[in-house]
């Protein structure tokens, strides 16, 4: 090991670094008013071992603290101000917040997600990488098949830097003799959507959207279809990681479960003094392990498989004969005359796949229908159309 450094405090200072994990206790304040935490060095990192979780930490660090993130974090907020407002209506002399600088801050967030996510991808994984045009494809799909979705890739210009784009409207009425009604109304503004109509900075198919959509335009509805769809782009974005991510929850977890901590399992960096670890050493850096982001990013992987395939439930009301369906799919009983048969939950896919092959073997047995319903008790069926499950 080369010569420590002696600074005129006289503490050694090792020109070698290393990572090694360590255990911060619970906090104790102190007389002075700080708050101070124990901390115990657990272990060493190899070489092998440093790289793998250091990597799988900064993985889970930045999913959870992208520009998707913020931009969730404004719908939230918007949707929280929205409630502000509802309850400031019921309260004497209480002033209710300003849902035009939360809506247009909302459609600022969805610019910037916009506009940073290339570079965040290209941070991440490099020029041109698979999950950047994962992302880009599913862009496109929701502008695609979004109404709601079109007008606000639209509107955040406008918004940013011209005008209000909403109109809020606070109502009361009388509609009983003890009770009255209370309303918050949001919409997009008719002048905003008329000057949209004629302005060529607007895409074409918008604009002539425009000229037949119904109208008032409920704003707070528009965001909560926008917010479904961030949502899908996210889901297929994480699925087109998933490995990586899943990889890298394991190899936190382990990490934190190599060794005993009441307290939060943290990363540290130091530098070891000429006698060696643990006795002389110098803390550089600290950094917790990120459980919570793994905790978080193992559900946002369920949700997304939900989001993107959500559970069916196959029902069959048949008329006629008997009919023996086992040709179709093991799991599927036989039909019995002027029956309803529940078959088990499938994701979209399945039930497209059954319903064809259902409707296959109907047609040759001359069953009267085949039919995909909710789960009860609000069995609405719709014939030949996956409806998912409710929860």
């Amino acid at each position: 090991m080369a010569e420590p450094i002696d600074e005129p405090t006289g503490l050694p200072l090792a020109l070698i670094e290393h990572w090694g994990l360590g255990c911060e206790g619970k906090p104790s304040d102190l007389a002075d008013g700080t708050r101070q935490h124990d901390l115990t060095h657990a272990r060493l990192l190899d070489a092998d071992e440093e790289a793998r979780i250091l990597a799988g930490a900064a993985l889970l660090h930045r999913l959870t603290n992208s520009p998707h993130n913020r931009l969730e974090d404004k719908f939230k907020a918007f949707f929280s101000v929205l409630e502000e407002a509802k309850e400031a209506l019921s309260k004497r002399d209480a002033k209710p917040p300003d849902l035009r600088e939360a809506f247009a801050e909302t459609l600022t967030a969805f610019r910037v997600y916009l506009n940073h996510m290339p570079p965040w991808f290209r941070e991440e994984h490099g020029k041109d990488s698979e999950v950047e045009r994962v992302w880009k494809r599913a862009c496109s799909e929701e502008y695609d098949r979004s109404f709601d979705y079109r007008v606000a890739y639209n509107l955040r210009n406008e918004s940013d830097h011209r005008s209000d784009v909403v109109d809020v409207r606070l109502s009361a009425r009388v509609t009983g003799p003890q009770s009255s009604e209370r309303r918050v109304s949001i919409t997009l503004r008719d002048d905003v959507l008329d000057r949209a109509i004629a302005d060529g900075r607007w895409q074409a198919r918008i604009r002539q959207e425009l000229r037949t959509h119904p109208r008032p335009v409920i704003a707070d509805d528009l965001l909560r279809s926008l917010y479904r769809s961030v949502d899908r782009i996210l889901a297929r974005t994480l699925l087109a990681q998933q490995q990586s991510i899943e990889d890298s929850i394991q190899t936190v977890r382990s990490a934190a479960a190599s060794f005993e901590c009441d307290g939060n399992p943290v990363l540290m960096r130091f530098s070891v003094g000429e006698e060696g670890w643990p006795r002389t050493t110098q803390s550089l850096k600290m950094q917790s392990l990120p459980i919570g982001a793994a905790d978080i990013l193992e559900r946002a992987l369920e949700d997304s498989a939900s989001i993107l395939w959500p559970t069916f439930a196959i029902r069959m009301a048949c008329v006629g004969p008997v009919v023996n369906l086992h040709t179709v799919a093991p799991d599927l009983a036989r039909c019995a005359t002027v029956s309803l048969l529940q078959i088990a939950t499938v994701s979209e896919r399945e039930a497209d796949v059954l319903l064809q092959a259902v409707s296959a073997e109907a047609a040759q047995q001359a069953v009267a229908q085949a039919v995909v319903a909710t789960w009860p008790p609000g069995i609405g069926v719709i014939v030949g159309t996956p409806v998912p499950v409710d929860d």
